[in-house]
């Protein structure tokens, strides 16, 4: 799916902003590799992120508001109009899925999600001199830091950073006492203060994005 993506859809990350010096893009033999892992890991994430009730729906929820926000501000019509269908579509889905849940959208819904909103992000960021080209990393940035968490704090104990566990987000609040409802709603907050991040300041300079995207994590 990512191939296809890159070669057919023209999904590709190139321009890494300040990040590299004024002008400078990755040749392909760079970007493609590095486009084709963003995608597959960022949809890996949304789907691991599918631990609770509501959980990946509500954060992927507020993941397309922000993409359609700032699809508007950039008069990316393609883009929004599907951030707010697929918005539109998981709103429903939601009134079904929340805690105690009546639907679930298994593995092929939540990774179609993380899919989407990749793409989405790279195709709104890339070649915009008006978005800085972190903002994929701000507005995904809850499910890529559990995974990235998690992968790392088994590689820590030896084991498979592929095995399962309880060890996500979730898991954690969970095990410290919170309540079901009381757990999603703490990320989807979490996942809110990341969106607010890029909506204001979606024009930062690539170096305050990533700084404050550390300091956060």
């Amino acid at each position: 799916g990512a191939i296809v993506a890159i070669f057919v859809g023209g999904v590709k990350i190139s321009d890494l902003g300040h990040f590299l010096p004024a002008g400078m893009l990755l040749s392909d033999w760079v970007a493609v590799p590095l486009t084709a892992l963003v995608i597959v890991g960022v949809t890996n994430a949304t789907n691991l992120s599918d631990g609770l009730d509501g959980l990946a729906g509500g954060i992927a929820l507020l993941i397309f508001l922000c993409i359609g926000y700032l699809g508007v501000s950039q008069n990316d019509w393609i883009v929004t109009m599907v951030a707010i269908a697929v918005g539109g579509a998981i709103l429903g889905f939601l009134r079904f899925n929340s805690h105690p849940a009546q639907l679930f959208m298994g593995d092929a819904g939540s990774q179609l999600l993380g899919f989407v909103a990749i793409l989405l992000s790279i195709k709104l960021t890339q070649g915009s001199d008006q978005l800085s080209v972190i903002l994929p990393l701000i507005i995904l940035g809850l499910p890529i830091l559990d995974t990235l968490t998690v992968m790392t704090k088994r590689l820590i104990n030896r084991r498979s950073p592929f095995a399962a566990d309880r060890t996500h987000f979730h898991h954690q609040l969970i095990s410290i006492g919170l309540y079901h409802t009381e757990a999603v709603v703490t990320i989807y907050i979490a996942q809110s203060l990341l969106i607010l991040f890029a909506i204001v300041y979606h024009q930062a300079n690539d170096w305050y994005f990533f700084i404050g995207y550390v300091c956060f994590s």
